[in-house]
């Protein structure tokens, strides 16, 4: 659900396919498949989404109507062959993300989801 209104609603179904809603989910719209994504709550409009599917970070700028490719899934997943589990915007800072996913793989992003880094990992963690 939308920060800014409670009426806009994006969802990510195990059908392989995500939608969208304008009517609070009274209807809904069928797009590409997000694995995970995030509203924005940086974006006064509320209609900016950051998401990561298969292999790439997408970005929405219409509640999740359409998306387009921001950069490629960062490696850590990609050679992992599991898509990102999580992703989060920081309440501070607009331009900076985190996207989690297996093996306690974390993320960061400075520069609104273009380019990452790896946080953390499951080798870095004491035995």
């Amino acid at each position: 659900m939308a920060p800014r209104n409670g009426m806009r609603v994006f969802a990510t179904a195990s059908s392989n396919a995500s939608y969208w809603s304008d009517d609070g989910g009274v209807t809904f719209h069928r797009v590409q498949r997000i694995a995970v994504f995030a509203f924005d709550p940086h974006d006064g409009a509320g209609r900016h989404l950051l998401g990561a599917n298969d292999d790439a970070i997408v970005e929405s700028r219409d509640d999740g109507r359409t998306w387009n490719r921001k950069a490629a899934l960062p490696a850590a997943f990609s050679r992992q062959g599991n898509p990102p589990s999580q992703l989060a915007w920081s309440r501070t800072n607009a331009r900076q993300v985190f996207l989690s996913g297996p093996r306690a793989t974390v993320l960061a992003s400075a520069d609104g989801g273009a380019t990452w880094r790896q946080i953390l990992s499951a080798e870095r963690l004491p035995p």
